[in-house]
């Protein structure tokens, strides 16, 4: 049984929406190539990029998550195995988001830290 990559699946949802790869990358103010590494799973994706994504899809990030084709086009998928494969996704997504976030923090204390000096 073969697993769908986070990239094949919007790969199938862009093409289900009949959205071309240029499209994508224009909505997301990106290069087309930059795009189809996300499909291609050629890069990490973060958590805010992958809730631009479900936008211009117009479905949830779990939705993008849980996508099953076979699901659309015939057979079934066991549904532990897909929740259970949701919260690793949605784990690590938050994960590297709130790492994102420590990062922009910090950078900000240490703006604010420079402006305190140049004023005290």
């Amino acid at each position: 049984m073969s697993m769908l990559t986070i990239g094949m699946k919007i790969k199938k949802l862009r093409e289900l929406r009949n959205y071309t790869q240029e499209y994508m990358a224009e909505k997301l103010s990106m290069s087309a190539n930059g795009y189809g590494k996300i499909e291609r799973d050629e890069t990490d994706i973060s958590y805010s990029r992958m809730q631009q994504i479900s936008e211009i899809l117009e479905v949830s990030v779990s939705e993008i998550i849980n996508f099953d084709d076979k699901a659309i086009f015939g057979s079934k998928a066991s549904h532990e195995s897909s929740k259970r494969e949701l919260q690793d996704y949605e784990r690590t997504f938050y994960e590297q988001e709130i790492n994102h976030l420590k990062q922009e923090n910090s950078y900000l204390k240490e703006i604010i830290d420079i402006f305190k000096k140049k004023m005290g």
